[in-house]
């Protein structure tokens, strides 16, 4: 492991440009679906969707975490072939969007809309799970942040392409471009797994098993690992507030625009919200970190999205929930997920991989279960503006509540860390827990 620490600031390249094509490809997919449903059926329907979208995500999760701990284990190399795979998998399901993206069928359109919730979502994590195995722990606080930084460029491009491709050529065009980003990646995710080396020493439930004892082990780090629990949090109640402060953006959008408009906001949102989390990572993350500690960071996003939207009730409805669309994706990207990789990379393999791929990508679609079933209580016209408010706010505070076990996660995962290993000798626990 030493070997593999080493080397990783040799190599930034690789994981930037990886980080890039797969946020990148997942971006494109999630712009051309949510364009697509949004302009062809209802807000009932859209309510729905988010349910049975939650069901799906889960299911392609726990399926991908199965497979990934039968089948590779603890060997980066095979752990590599497995997500090329993926990868390959998810060009040839983009390129068969494209071709199905015009279709007049109400049934095709929703089938197309449902095949990007089962690979394109995992492209991000096998990224951040590729790069992670690279990394010691005193590596992760300068390298992350620049993989985020390289990730957010990704999404920033492609929303700007979003906005002239949709209107110049359709629909389609999202979905063929996202298939041609996903090419370049899979001899990245090989050349990376080439360079990782096993990791030794770590606990029993690091070893490989099967579905069903992917879902026991995982259940035993929820309840003994304070970094899991923290996880679990952010997975199930940030996308609770997501899916609300989605709902209501989407609403007013679909009031107010076309299809081929409602793409171009889209596009220029993402452009918008990518550029601050950009300025964010750069400017502010790391500042913001290294003062206050990589736990009380990650309470200050559900804070300010909460404020966020208790202050767009002022605002005409595109602006207002315009306004907290935008507080929960920078927060988001710009810190929350920055801090939480921050987290997972002193645990071992084994249970990183549970908790990036199982816990995390399994509470969210859970916490969008959830979401789903409240919006969906409100009828097919939904939760009028108040209650959506309402929405956001309450599950702000309820995230903020659960997230005051992270400072004293953080510092247990560092310590396994220190006893495993993972991280330099040079570095205290003291140093490290800044």
């Amino acid at each position: 492991m030493a070997a593999a620490a080493a080397s990783a600031p040799r190599f930034p390249l690789t994981p930037l440009a990886l980080a890039f094509a797969c946020v990148g490809a997942n971006g494109l997919s999630t712009i051309a679906a949510d364009t697509l449903f949004v302009s062809a059926f209802s807000l009932g329907d859209l309510s729905r969707f988010l349910g049975v979208a939650a069901v799906v995500r889960v299911v392609a999760s726990l399926a991908y975490a199965a497979v990934m701990d039968r089948l590779a284990g603890s060997d980066p190399r095979r752990a590599g072939a497995i997500d090329g795979a993926v990868v390959a998998l998810t060009a040839a399901l983009l390129a068969g969007s494209a071709l199905l993206a015009n279709s007049s069928s109400p049934a095709v359109i929703y089938a197309v809309c449902l095949a990007q919730l089962v690979l394109p979502p995992l492209l991000p994590l096998l990224a951040f799970n590729a790069t992670a195995s690279l990394l010691a722990a005193r590596h992760a606080k300068r390298v992350l942040p620049l993989v985020g930084a390289a990730a957010t460029l990704g999404s920033i491009a492609v929303s700007a392409a979003s906005t002239y491709l949709a209107k110049a050529i359709g629909m389609h065009a999202l979905f063929a471009a996202g298939a041609i980003l996903c090419i370049p990646a899979i001899p990245m995710l090989l050349r990376m797994s080439a360079q990782a080396e096993p990791e030794t020493g770590g606990p029993p439930s690091a070893v490989r098993t099967g579905f069903v004892s992917t879902l026991r082990e995982t259940a035993g780090d929820v309840a003994k690992v304070p970094a899991v629990r923290v996880v679990v949090a952010m997975g199930l109640f940030g996308a609770m507030i997501a899916n609300f402060v989605d709902f209501s953006f989407k609403a007013a959008l679909k009031a107010s625009y076309d299809r081929e408009q409602m793409a171009a906001v889209l596009g220029t949102f993402g452009v918008v919200a990518n550029t601050a989390v950009l300025a964010m990572q750069i400017l502010l993350t790391g500042r913001l970190v290294g003062r206050v500690g990589v736990g009380r960071s990650m309470m200050a996003g559900p804070a300010l999205v909460g404020a966020a939207g208790l202050a767009s009730a002022a605002l005409p409805p595109v602006a207002g929930s315009g306004v907290a669309r935008l507080a929960e994706f920078v927060m988001r990207y710009g810190l929350g997920n920055s801090v939480a990789d921050l987290i997972l990379v002193p645990l071992a393999r084994g249970i990183r991989t549970r908790a990036k791929i199982v816990v995390k990508g399994s509470a969210t679609p859970i916490g969008g279960l959830l979401s789903a079933g409240v919006l969906a209580a409100f009828g097919d016209a939904g939760p009028g503006r108040v209650a959506q408010i309402a929405l956001v706010a309450g599950t702000s505070v309820l995230l903020v509540l659960a997230l005051r076990e992270a400072p004293r996660a953080y510092a247990a995962a560092l310590a396994a860390a220190l006893s495993r290993g993972r991280m330099g000798e040079d570095v205290s626990p003291e140093a490290a827990a800044l």
